[in-house]
């Protein structure tokens, strides 16, 4: 008999800082009795998950393409097998979405989830304007997308350390979505339809013929043996016993649509080892307020600095009410990478903690959480979105890396990509376009996301770069800050048609030109200073994606209005392309945004 050996997970809690190393704060909160965890789960141990997954992230040090095990294999011939479905989507959080679109629209889907398909009890925020696409795709109506609304708000603040006034905006991220009240309404909708959904089964791995594509699926559970770092920030998010038990241990399909999130198997073989060009790093939590100056929040804080950069690293707060305004979700997030260098998330945690009382204005050791959340979001300046490397596989949302290297959000980027993304896969299925370079036209170049990597830049710090001398290429504490300002201050001046497309992070040329203009002149001093942090080489990568973004404009206005003459595959991804890579997809249904000085915020429970 041969004995297998057991694998072990990557970020084994080998060499790992242990619980009674953490801060009194850090532990206070890990001790919170109605803390929500992954079922199953202690806090400790959520923590330690997230803490060994990013601990690996920064140990990773060089690319191979041994990197990750091969789950897709090409094999040339037919089949010759019956095709159960048109479509296989992989990963039913997000993937619900894409799942139910299509199956209205007459392409028999499969949905495979490895846990339930059921959402997190956090709000998920997101703007009028990206929501009210799941009615416009006519997968929900809109009394059904009010159900789910659980908190609006009508302002949200943007402010800076020591800058003279707050910014207020409206229209901007503006509702507190229930996860588990939406994902509950799509799945029975898409069961209706006569969707088919396996959960509690993983995605093992595929070979993919010239005719279909055959899936060989594991039947799962809850069990920490398959817990990943993307489990610890949905806790209660995957109960077995919600879910419907299933042994179908594969399928086939003439499409797999892989929406399994950034570390995907799938994602995993097609970048071979390559390494993130940057990472959002967040920490923060649903809390109880620890005052009553603030147990009824009745704006949002979209983007707030509290304080000057240290060690190398910017923090960014944002805050939102939560459950119409009882309780608040605040996050800390920085802009960086996974260099070896970085703090533990136990150390930003701690930081969190402890700005929390300068933030808030509230005691931390008197705040309770409900929830706590932990994230590295990995962004490419290279290869975004992903481009397909195998004949019928596509990744979409998170798994392409689609979203704006400046967001964290993944939710809010699959709803602006929707109509786009299952319009290209209905297509490609009825058209049999399903060759690696035909669903490539999905997966566009799209410049307006490329020109937002130099901003994620421009708010970051390479490691050391904050200790070196002026001479030397150092970048004093407060650039950051004096880089937002003005920033923020040149919007201002131009009015919501320039600021609104940049809080929706979504680029646009004429936007873009203006405010690029107006800073020179606004700051020089900080604007070169910026040339020296970023260097040559990606300045003039910028300027690349910036000429591309100017094009893109250009030939969307020029070809739009023969959309509805040539019905072609090609041609309707290229004006797929040119909409959502120039931004003018956000320009065509935005609501009228408002900035301004005073505002009179509300809060509103739904």
């Amino acid at each position: 008999m041969i004995r297998r050996r057991r694998r072990t997970c990557p970020w084994s809690s080998r060499g790992l800082r242990g619980v009674s190393s953490y801060s009194d704060r850090v532990k206070r909160v890990l001790e919170t009795p109605e803390l929500e965890t992954p079922e199953g789960m202690s806090a400790e141990k959520m923590f330690e998950v997230a803490e060994n997954f990013w601990k690996a992230m920064r140990r990773k040090k060089t690319a191979s393409s041994s990197a990750a095990p091969t789950v897709i294999s090409r094999v040339e011939g037919d089949a010759e097998m019956d095709v159960e479905y048109d479509v296989c989507v992989c990963g039913g959080t997000l993937g619900i979405f894409v799942a139910c679109v299509l199956q209205q629209q007459g392409i028999k889907t499969c949905l495979v989830e490895k846990r339930a398909v059921e959402g997190r009890t956090q709000e998920w925020n997101i703007s009028k304007n990206d929501y009210n696409v799941l009615e416009k795709l006519g997968v929900l109506t809109r009394d059904e997308l009010e159900s789910c609304i659980a908190t609006k708000w009508s302002h949200d603040r943007i402010a800076f350390h020591n800058s003279s006034k707050d910014i207020w905006v409206s229209d901007a991220l503006d509702l507190g979505i229930y996860p588990r009240a939406l994902i509950a309404l799509l799945k029975d909708k898409f069961l209706e339809h006569g969707g088919h959904i396996l959960e509690n089964t993983m995605f093992r791995k595929a070979t993919v013929y010239d005719d279909c594509v055959d899936v060989s699926l594991h039947p799962t559970g809850a069990s920490a043996e398959h817990w990943t770092a993307a489990d610890m920030n949905r806790p209660g998010e995957f109960h077995a016993h919600h879910a419907q038990p299933n042994n179908k241990k594969r399928l086939t399909c003439r499409i797999v649509v892989d929406c399994m999130g950034h570390y995907s198997s799938i994602v995993k073989q097609m970048r071979h080892g390559q390494r993130e060009d940057g990472m959002v790093i967040v920490v923060g939590g649903c809390m109880y307020p620890g005052n009553e100056a603030t147990q009824q929040q009745t704006s949002a804080d979209l983007l707030v600095t509290i304080d000057d950069s240290k060690d190398d690293m910017q923090y960014f707060w944002e805050s939102f009410p939560a459950e119409g305004g009882r309780m608040q979700t605040v996050y800390m997030f920085a802009y960086s990478d996974a260099d070896s260098a970085r703090p533990d998330f136990a150390d930003i945690f701690d930081t969190y903690l402890t700005q929390l009382e300068t933030y808030q204005g509230v005691d931390p050791d008197a705040v309770r959480f409900k929830r706590i959340l932990l994230g590295g979001f990995p962004c490419y300046a290279t290869n975004a979105p992903l481009k397909p490397t195998v004949d019928r596989v596509l990744q979409v949302g998170d798994a392409s890396a689609v979203q704006n290297p400046l967001s964290f959000g993944g939710f809010a980027s699959l709803c602006r990509h929707l109509p786009r993304v299952t319009r290209g896969i209905r297509h490609a299925i009825e058209s049999k376009r399903t060759t690696k370079k035909d669903l490539a036209w999905i997966t566009p170049y799209l410049p307006n996301l490329s020109v937002a990597f130099l901003f994620q830049r421009a708010m970051s710090l390479k490691p050391g770069q904050q200790q070196k001398p002026p001479h030397a290429g150092g970048i004093p504490a407060n650039h950051i800050n004096r880089v937002m300002r003005c920033n923020f201050s040149v919007m201002s001046f131009f009015g919501p048609s320039v600021m609104h497309p940049f809080i929706q992070d979504s680029f646009q040329a004429g936007p873009l030109a203006l405010v690029m203009l107006g800073m020179m002149f606004r700051d020089p001093v900080t604007i070169v200073r910026v040339l020296f942090q970023l260097g040559p080489l990606l300045i003039l990568q910028w300027m690349g994606h910036f000429a591309c973004l100017i094009l893109y404009t250009v030939l969307h206005i020029l070809l739009s209005p023969f959309r509805g003459l040539f019905k072609g595959y090609v041609f309707q991804r290229i004006c797929d392309a040119l909409e959502w890579g120039s931004g003018l997809d956000h320009g065509r249904e935005a609501a009228s945004p408002q900035v301004m000085a005073h505002p009179n915020p509300s809060v509103v429970h739904a």
